[in-house]
């Protein structure tokens, strides 16, 4: 099967002649150099993060090795060290990418690779793809490093929806999926206001759990058994706010009053996320605590409300 070289980038275009030497006989994992899986259905997107221990560089090569009959490199791939970072120089016929940057901490990720699945690749194909990183650490001190990693090819469906959540628009949401082992398979961050998500996933059942600042973090279910596209939209509450109308204050403590009295109330449906609402003093219970607490919040008093991150 045909294959295809593609070096993502080097940082200085004298360097790279030599750096490839080191490649061909330097194969070394040993220094930390890793690359994540990736799950895709034909004609999507899929993208893996290549990462490295804290070590600070004064440059840094990128070799990747992929079968362009599966896969095709997206420009959308790109160095996550700083915004100065990117491709400088391409020579589609040489297969050689170079790129320039100051000296920068190596930390975590450092890359994402972004690669299209090819529409005729075939369902349950798995194919590997191969990262090579060479750092000059100073002088005469180089690090390298291979990591190897699968792309596999499945059918997937699609889980969207839209947020509605409420308190400082600039705190982040953090959505997770979660599968039946109760691990997380994805997560994404919704900064600045954004409210919208979207996951890829295969047939199976999951949670999607629900979490932002200040807020009483949800899950709900979401069975995918038949690779149906499901929209599902999420609401999540401050703590206190049983009236989900966003703000918290003595309607909020007067409806914990009522429940707790057996008394009729206003809020339409006190279900279970309501009770975990309007616990804000954390005991699992309902009780006129919690109501004192909203109270002394609105008063502006010191209260439990201090202490929910």
């Amino acid at each position: 099967m045909k294959r295809k070289l593609f070096i993502l980038p080097l940082i200085i275009a004298l360097l790279v002649t030599c750096m490839l030497q080191a490649f061909a006989s330097d194969n070394d994992s040993s220094n930390g150099v890793a690359v994540t899986n990736g799950v895709g259905a034909p004609g999507t997107q899929v993208k893996l993060l290549v990462s490295m221990p804290s070590r600070m560089a004064d440059s840094v090569g990128l070799i990747i090795t992929y079968d362009e009959e599966i896969l095709t490199m997206s420009e959308e791939s790109k160095w996550l060290l700083n915004e100065d970072n990117g491709l400088a120089d391409v020579k589609a016929e040489e297969g050689i990418a170079a790129w320039a940057g100051d000296a920068t901490d190596i930390k975590g990720d450092i890359f994402e690779l972004v690669f299209v699945i090819n529409a005729s690749a075939e369902i349950d194909t798995v194919t590997d793809i191969s990262c090579q990183l060479r750092a000059n650490l100073g002088t005469n001190v180089e690090l390298s490093g291979i990591a190897t990693a699968t792309v596999t090819v499945q059918n997937l469906a699609k889980v969207s929806g839209t947020i509605t959540s409420y308190g400082d628009t600039t705190n982040p949401v953090t959505i997770e999926l979660l599968d039946s082992a109760a691990q997380v398979v994805q997560t994404k961050v919704l900064e600045n206001g954004e409210n919208a998500y979207e996951f890829d996933v295969e047939q199976g059942v999951y949670t999607l759990r629900v979490s932002k600042s200040k807020h009483c973090p949800r899950a709900y279910e979401i069975a995918m058994e038949n690779l149906e596209d499901q929209v599902q939209d999420v609401e999540i509450c401050l703590y206190g706010d049983v009236m989900k109308d966003g703000v918290i204050n003595s309607r909020d403590a007067l409806e914990i009053l009522k429940k707790v009295a057996n008394k009729s109330n206003m809020v339409a449906e006190w279900n279970e996320y309501t009770q975990l609402v309007g616990d804000v003093t954390g005991d699992d219970l309902i009780t006129a605590r919690d109501a004192n607490e909203i109270l002394k919040k609105t008063s502006g008093k010191a209260s439990a409300f201090d202490a929910i991150p």
